[in-house]
């Protein structure tokens, strides 16, 4: 039996290598890498089960614990994320009232979120430490599932943030599946997620850096899994280099936390119809 593509489902599988990495219980083990010779599609094998997988991010296992350091990352994530509801914004047909941070992390793109044109913003999170660091920082309690986000509202969402989310999900259709559902027509998604084109150039490395990346999108793969679940393409691009150099200008001690700031990742934004 041929294994098929998660997203295009052909039977065009190709083993491309393999490499050592650490898993969430920090033993190595090596992952295997295939590429779906049509989209680009490429997912690595992973020992671990799903409850595995979400247990250490309950557990906050590969956070930092230095809430300084944290500020500013977040403080360089700034501009990435100001770009981010700007193009949404732009895109969205109607309203622009309720927005939803889904894997909102230490809240970056949240904070940036209730300073901006929607009126309500939500942020769902599984991690305890990112609850912790978005109460006592933003003032902002978050949520952790779709069901305790319609105790606080039962309209349709305006616009659904998935910032560098979707490749650290096991379910990851599943979930755009769920949020798709949630979105009102006309409402928008906007994903960012790594360039798998760049992300490959780690393969050179003999310890595979990537450990969280479940799933390795490349621009057509990305595009084929939006219209899979409904959603229009309205705006794809890499990230521009305005909008890098806007988060890192001023964040010269970014440097010293070892900050990447993520040049060439991509950005969708898909329309419901």
């Amino acid at each position: 039996m041929k294994l098929r593509c998660p997203i295009c489902e052909r039977s065009s599988l190709c083993y491309v290598t393999r490499s050592l990495s650490l898993n969430t219980i920090n033993e190595y083990y090596a992952y295997e890498f295939w590429r779906c010779r049509f989209c680009g599609f490429v997912f690595a094998s992973n020992p671990e089960s799903v409850s595995q997988i979400t247990d250490a991010y309950e557990v906050d296992q590969g956070y930092t614990r230095d809430f300084d350091a944290i500020l500013i990352t977040n403080g360089a994530h700034k501009g990435i994320c100001k770009f981010q509801v700007e193009i949404t914004r732009r895109a969205i047909v109607g309203r622009t009232k309720i927005a939803l941070d889904y894997g909102c992390g230490f809240g970056a793109l949240l904070n940036v979120l209730s300073e901006s044109c929607f009126e309500e913003s939500y942020g769902i999170e599984i991690s305890n430490l990112c609850h912790l660091f978005v109460k006592r920082f933003y003032g902002m309690d978050l949520l952790r599932t779709l069901d305790e986000l319609r105790a606080h509202t039962t309209e349709p969402l305006d616009a659904i943030f998935m910032n560098t989310v979707l490749e650290h999900l096991p379910n990851f259709q599943q979930v755009l599946a769920d949020l798709v559902r949630e979105l009102r027509p006309g409402g928008c998604i906007t994903v960012m997620v790594p360039n798998w084109n760049r992300e490959r150039l780690s393969l050179r490395r003999y310890i595979w850096p990537h450990t969280g990346h479940l799933w390795h999108f490349t621009p057509k793969s990305l595009g084929l899994l939006f219209r899979k679940y409904g959603l229009q393409v309205v705006y794809s691009s890499r990230l521009p280099r305005q909008a890098q150099t806007a988060s890192i200008l001023g964040y010269e001690a970014v440097r010293l936390f070892g900050y990447v700031v993520p040049f060439g990742d991509l950005i969708y934004v898909g329309s419901k119809a």
